[in-house]
């Protein structure tokens, strides 16, 4: 799950690049890859231009029935570990990587048996970019999935059950994530060193965000609510504090 509410015209400031699709993009604070809104990305084959895309990789094999795929398979991220010994995703993070734009991201913490999901974003909020991979179904149609790599010291503490992180690029690596001349050892290289050296800060928000019953497309699901673990209560809710 994730977020970008900034304004359009922030993010073609931002990014350099204009939308594809002019006044189809919508603030999201809650961009859910179970059929909550659309991500936006930047591909490596029109690296100008910002699509929407759907949240959840279909490859190349599946096609003529994508739809039966889904069903079968959740895509939405890709191991960084495993991502180019599979069948799946090898062909996309070879030569069809993207920057998935965000300025925000959930992460579940688990404590007694209960789950608590944690907003986590850079020092200031501003916009930043997972490394993705992604395919074309056809012209503006794209299917995306994002990168993970191992938990570091805070997500260790705040996914505390996978321990896993989205790779959250450093703004030095977006642009060298989508270069077409990157072969598999760079982009392992990359998916290895390519996290960002930028503060990152999490707080808890409501468990509203797990029911489907609730309008979570607001700006009041990003609103800090108590711990319940007492140990994430203290200064360690930033990467550097």
């Amino acid at each position: 799950m994730a977020s970008l509410f900034k304004d359009e015209e922030i993010i073609e400031e931002e990014t350099g690049r204009d939308f594809a699709i002019q006044l189809e993009y919508q603030p999201q604070y809650h961009i859910s890859g179970f059929g909550k809104g659309n991500l936006h990305i930047i591909t490596q084959e029109e690296p100008n231009t910002i699509y929407p895309s759907d949240w959840g990789l279909i490859p190349k094999f599946a096609f003529e029935d994508p739809d039966s795929f889904k069903k079968k398979y959740n895509t939405l991220n890709a191991r960084s570990e495993s991502v180019f010994k599979s069948n799946t995703y090898k062909d996309s993070a070879l030569n069809q990587r993207c920057l998935i734009l965000v300025d925000g991201f959930f992460e579940p913490h688990h404590y007694k048996n209960k789950s608590q999901p944690y907003y986590c974003y850079l020092k200031g909020k501003p916009l930043f970019a997972f490394a993705g991979i992604y395919t074309a179904l056809d012209d503006q149609l794209f299917s995306t999935a994002l990168i993970t790599v191992p938990a570091n010291e805070l997500f260790e503490k705040v996914h505390n059950k996978k321990k896993r992180m989205p790779l959250v690029l450093d703004s030095t690596f977006t642009e060298t994530w989508i270069d077409s001349s990157n072969n598999q050892k760079h982009i392992e290289e990359l998916m290895r060193v390519g996290f960002t050296l930028q503060e990152i800060k999490v707080h808890p928000v409501s468990n509203d965000l797990y029911k489907h019953d609730k309008e979570t497309n607001t700006a009041s699901i990003l609103e800090p609510v108590p711990h319940l673990d007492p140990e994430m209560d203290d200064s360690r809710t930033s990467l550097f504090d």
